[in-house]
């Protein structure tokens, strides 16, 4: 396909897939380093040479889990080699836990309990990190609750619902009065 000591500049992805022949890749090498959770931008000089407070953005170097990446993945899964879609499986299940730990320090100090909900299915390490992350005990209702809990959309849309405190009826609507007179005002704020 390609002639030899070509340069692409490209997405490599789609470059491999249509201009390289599977058999001709020994080694690739990606450069900056994958997921450096960065965003480099291109700096531009004055005329004098000092530096000048324009640039643009040249590439974000951050990984997101995004329909893009669920695509591939999907597609590596069903057309890889055997041993291929065995490490990307593993290194996804690897992986699941992070974001239960992203709910639990969002959570820490300012909230009991939380609801990951999540489009895929929850993984065992996922469960795991869910379960170390302990309980919470409702004075209130004298009983024990998960701390995190975890739902599929499927799960949502399958009637499941996560087990939560009752939320108690605290608030009911008052009378409008006028600030002047006190007396109960009409039209706009009646039902």
């Amino acid at each position: 396909m390609a002639a030899p000591n070509k340069l692409f500049f490209g997405d490599n992805l789609g470059i491999l897939k249509n201009d390289i022949d599977r058999e001709s890749v020994d080694l690739i090498y990606l450069d900056p380093p994958f997921n450096s959770d960065r965003n480099y931008n291109v700096l531009f000089k004055e005329q004098s040479g000092e530096a000048s407070p324009a640039q643009i953005e040249a590439f974000t170097d951050t990984w997101h889990w995004d329909l893009a990446a669920r695509r591939t993945y999907d597609v590596l899964i069903m057309s890889a080699p055997d041993n291929v879609r065995s490490m990307l499986s593993a290194l996804r299940e690897f992986i699941g836990p992070k974001d239960v730990r992203d709910l639990i320090g969002t959570i820490q100090g300012k909230a009991e309990m939380g609801l990951l909900l999540s489009l895929e299915p929850i993984t065992e390490p996922m469960k795991r990190a869910a379960v170390e992350a302990g309980s919470y005990f409702s004075t209130g209702w004298n009983r024990t609750y998960e701390r995190i809990q975890l739902l599929t959309v499927g799960d949502l849309l399958a009637g499941k619902t996560p087990d939560l405190p009752p939320m108690r009826k605290t608030f009911q609507r008052a009378e409008r009065f006028t600030a002047m007179t006190g007396e109960k005002q009409s039209g706009l704020f009646d039902e």
